[in-house]
């Protein structure tokens, strides 16, 4: 069962949208290629775990505090008995280990994984007893890519390779999971999320240097116009309603802006020339909550319909 499922990580999303309307510095552009590589070594992970363990009590993607030190787990995996912890690795290539320096064939020192899930573990077990849960903890390193292979591995080090995923889940899918105690660990989790992440404080742009328009859902290209009712691509000739095309505007809008007020004119500008204000303002009257009946009208989210808790 996945309890929470992984999303793509928000600064790969913001790199995902500013390559789309300015180039890339090349920080920017290998911190996009980092995380891309990460991100899917996780999905692929993923796939794993819901072949082989569909029994299993998992919560991706965790982010926590503790004493004012923020850590991260890719993969928790909850028995009644043992919490399992998974660091994914997607490298892909010959490494070795000399001592506790990791190395890329032939010399290239890397960043240790072994020494980043130490410290995820200390800080995890100590944020455990600080909630009153004290419960064995068993963590891997998963090389996911079928194509690495890393040489001198430390018996010690509880490393999984891609060849052996299959087995693991397998064997930890014949374990229980539906205990109050787990139930109880998992409720403690989610109320416990912390998100820290400041765009503002990673990417450095300005709403002006961004080019303007409305960039294709296909390729992403942004040679569109539109036509009738909907906008279309020059470069692969892929159509979508122009509404649908503004809405997807907004929301990238307000994922690199989020402390900008949406207006129309704002969005209107964002769209490009080709698309009209009113087209803009009717998208933004139809799916936001319109603020004011002046020049400074602006527009907020829709307040949900309250939905009942999830049950275990």
């Amino acid at each position: 069962m996945i309890i929470k499922e992984r999303k793509k990580p928000k600064e790969l999303v913001i790199l995902e949208i500013l390559m789309k309307r300015k180039e890339l510095s090349q920080r920017d552009y290998m911190k996009y290629q980092h995380l891309m590589r990460g991100y899917e070594g996780e999905l692929r992970f993923d796939s794993y775990l819901k072949r082989y363990g569909k029994n299993l009590m998992v919560l991706n993607d965790i982010q926590l505090k503790y004493n004012e030190k923020y850590f991260q787990i890719d993969t928790i995996v909850i028995t009644n008995d043992i919490i399992y912890l998974f660091e994914i690795k997607n490298y892909h290539g010959q490494y070795y280990f000399d001592q506790d320096i990791l190395y890329k064939v032939p010399n290239k020192e890397i960043e240790n994984p072994t020494l980043q899930r130490n410290r995820t573990i200390s800080l995890f077990r100590m944020f455990l007893k600080s909630k009153g849960i004290d419960m064995p903890l068993k963590s891997y390193i998963v090389f996911i890519h079928p194509q690495c292979s890393i040489y001198q591995t430390p018996l010690n080090q509880q490393i999984i390779f891609h060849s052996n995923v299959h087995s693991i889940l397998t064997q930890l899918n014949e374990n229980e999971y539906s205990g109050k105690k787990s139930k109880n660990i998992v409720r403690v989790l989610e109320s416990s999320l912390y998100h820290a992440f400041h765009q503002e404080d990673i990417f450095n742009y300005t709403f002006d240097e961004l080019q303007k328009g409305i960039p294709c859902y296909q390729c992403g290209s942004m040679e569109t116009y539109p036509i009738n009712r909907v906008v279309k691509c020059k470069c692969c000739e892929a159509e979508e309603i122009v509404s649908i095309s503004i809405l997807r505007c907004i929301k990238n809008f307000q994922k690199l802006f989020p402390n900008e007020k949406l207006t129309s004119n704002i969005i209107s500008k964002w769209c490009g020339d080709s698309i009209t204000h009113t087209r803009c303002k009717r998208v933004l009257l139809n799916h936001f909550t319109k603020q004011g009946n002046t020049k400074s009208t602006y527009f907020i989210k829709k307040v949900d319909t309250p939905r009942s808790s999830t049950s275990y």
